[in-house]
């Protein structure tokens, strides 16, 4: 559509100071579409020298306007307005007055000053009573410029808790239920956007669209973004390291974010004790600030923890209890004179005979006390690989030495040949009698 104005003619009157034209196409037979013939505005003039007609333009502040000046291009055209469709217009005696009301704008104000074109600016009159313009219609015409600026409107962003009650949404605070972070207000120009992202809320997440804009309107009450938070859900495991030694009061937790975890607590076997919480199954990573500990009791910090569906796991660490202890052997003297031995004995507590101990001793000749060099435990430990995993080398090397190329041929037949030969086997091989076989081994 294309809006049309006078050409102004001395002493001749129009029919309308403007005509809007509606632009129509049409085929030209060979497939293309070119301008209609009947786009034709017609302005129809009859001779008058008494009366000459005026016109006002309605001019609205753009919304990017840098200022509320009335300041003109090169073209003519106003810089921070537009004009508005809406247009006045009427016939006047060459010379009279008249009085020009403002019209209403939703979320615009009447600006003080207007432009009467080949005259000048002219000044709103009785602004707070009763608003308007006068003009003095001359005989080439008179065009008057009203301009109306945008009104400063304010708007609010909320963070809300998913469902809760928006009915009276003015009234909700900081406080209020379900409000779940401070209400954030602003300020803008009627009409323009407002873009707003959601922020982070712990224990929450957001389940509106994350990035909000609205076009500000004239009634504040309708300028408001919110976005909706539901709970995240966090699940804990609470396990007992590999090497067992305890059990925990609970293994298990999922809560929603906003709730407190209740937490596990340890409790050791009877030949071990609690040696902290930790985050890796080996037990060398601390829990640090992913849960706080008190007198052995896990409570998980929430915040700090990972969200469904990760599930965030904490490790109990037990370690046995050792001391010191002295075995003595006694009629074992006839070994002892080949120098010294290792003897690999196997401790259970009396309380508690799952519990094992695997103890590394060397026999020293001459003495008939044994020196424990380490104790491991473990409730499902192979004793003997454990031994073999702890002793000394040193000490084995030495052990090693003492021994005699029949003991050596002893220990290969029972554990080194591809077939395991028995006792009696072994006896006829070396020339020995089973029993000495059985003593050496």
């Amino acid at each position: 559509m294309k809006t049309l104005t006078i050409e102004v003619i001395k002493d001749y009157i129009p029919d309308a100071f403007y005509k809007r034209l509606i632009l129509a196409v049409t085929d030209d037979g060979n497939g293309n579409y070119v301008g209609s013939p009947d786009n034709v505005v017609v302005f129809y003039y009859s001779k008058n020298t008494q009366n000459a007609f005026y016109a006002v333009h309605h001019m609205l502040q753009k919304v990017n306007a840098a200022g509320t000046d009335l300041t003109k291009d090169e073209s003519g055209n106003y810089i921070n307005y537009t004009e508005s469709d809406a247009l006045t217009e009427g016939i006047g005696d060459i010379g009279s007055t008249h009085d020009i009301v403002p019209q209403t704008f939703s979320g615009f104000t009447v600006y003080g000053t207007g432009y009467i074109k080949n005259s000048g600016t002219t000044q709103l009159l009785d602004a707070e009573t009763n608003p308007h313009f006068t003009i003095t219609v001359q005989a080439q015409g008179t065009e008057l410029y009203i301009f109306y600026t945008r009104n400063t409107q304010s708007y609010k962003v909320y963070y809300l808790k998913y469902g809760t009650d928006i009915s009276n949404l003015p009234q909700l605070t900081g406080t209020s239920p379900g409000v779940l972070r401070q209400i954030e207000s602003g300020t803008g120009t009627f009409g323009a956007d407002i873009t707003a992202a959601a922020k982070q809320v712990d224990g929450m997440n957001c389940v509106s669209n994350l990035s909000q804009t609205i076009i500000l309107r004239a009634n504040d009450a309708q300028n408001y973004i919110i976005f909706y938070y539901a709970p995240l859900q966090y699940t804990v495991e609470y396990k007992v390291w590999q090497y067992g030694g305890g059990t925990l009061s609970q293994t298990i937790e999922v809560v929603n974010g906003t709730d407190p975890f209740s937490g596990s607590t340890p409790t050791a076997k009877i030949g071990y004790r609690f040696d902290g919480w930790y985050l890796d199954k080996e037990c060398t990573v601390p829990v640090g600030n992913k849960g706080t500990v008190t007198d052995g009791k896990l409570v998980p910090t929430t915040l700090n923890l990972d969200a469904m569906p990760k599930v965030n796991v904490f490790y109990a660490k037990f370690v046995p209890v050792l001391g010191s202890m002295i075995i003595e052997r006694q009629n074992g003297t006839a070994d002892e004179g080949n120098g010294d031995r290792v003897f690999v004995y196997r401790i259970t507590a009396a309380d508690d005979p799952a519990f094992v101990s695997a103890n590394t001793l060397v026999s020293v000749p001459g003495e008939e006390s044994l020196e424990l060099l380490d104790t491991i435990a473990g409730e499902d430990d192979d004793v003997e690989t454990e031994t073999i995993h702890r002793l000394d080398l040193e000490t084995l090397r030495r052990a090693l030495q003492t021994l005699t190329k029949e003991e050596y041929r002893i220990i290969y037949c029972l554990y080194l040949s591809k077939t395991p030969l028995s006792e009696k086997t072994i006896a006829k091989h070396l020339g020995m009698s089973q029993q000495a076989v059985s003593k050496r081994k």
